[in-house]
């Protein structure tokens, strides 16, 4: 599967700590996020690879494959947590660096997208809801699945609401919440480009 879609040639040479995939341009197709390096500091001797490695964005196209985007400074990168920051309906990364401060890395992507996230509340369920499942339909007929978690990779852990982007779709027809209790909710007619907040039925 990796290499079908062209995600094996980009990140073979690459040791990937944090991995987040999320749909970063909200286009309605996740992407992946990698903060990589290498383990031992002496690779470049054993292996031949790169100690300190540079970030990478896989960013999934029309066609299905992956087009890489490389960023930020090479560095010893040990771990990524993700989130929207700063609410816009971007979400945002946090790498952190050995021997260094954290970066942070702000999403800027300029589209016009619409997107959805849910902030889950258990009462039945554990408090943060986590693995919970959500699934959504446009009003193009689309659907989108995602779950609460904050696991995302080496000693960190990410945003725990559920971030969907939705491309040009305005208008989210049902959404269905599956609670770790059992529990299914619905709810209809929910407007996009909001952060929801969604309480466990008592």
């Amino acid at each position: 599967v990796t290499s079908g879609r062209g995600i094996a040639r980009h990140t073979v040479r690459l040791t990937g700590w944090g991995t987040g995939i999320y749909d970063f341009d909200n286009d309605g197709s996740k992407d992946i996020f990698t903060a990589n390096a290498a383990i031992l500091d002496n690779s470049d001797e054993i292996d031949r690879l790169p100690y300190r490695q540079k970030n990478l964005v896989l960013r999934r196209t029309e066609g299905g494959s992956y087009a890489p985007i490389a960023f930020g400074e090479a560095a010893a990168h040990r771990g990524a947590a993700f989130g929207d920051l700063n609410n816009d309906g971007r979400v945002d990364a946090v790498v952190s660096i050995l021997n260094g401060p954290a970066v942070v890395f702000w999403n800027r992507s300029g589209s016009a997208n619409h997107w959805i996230a849910f902030k889950l509340r258990g009462t039945r369920s554990n408090a943060d809801a986590i693995g919970s499942k959500v699934k959504l339909t446009t009003a193009d007929g689309a659907t989108h699945h995602n779950q609460v978690t904050t696991s995302v990779g080496y000693a960190s852990s990410s945003d725990p609401r559920v971030h969907f982007g939705l491309g040009s779709a305005s208008r989210i027809l049902r959404v269905e919440i599956t609670w770790p209790s059992g529990r299914l909710q619905l709810l209809k007619d929910v407007k996009v480009d909001q952060i929801l907040n969604v309480r466990e039925p008592d």
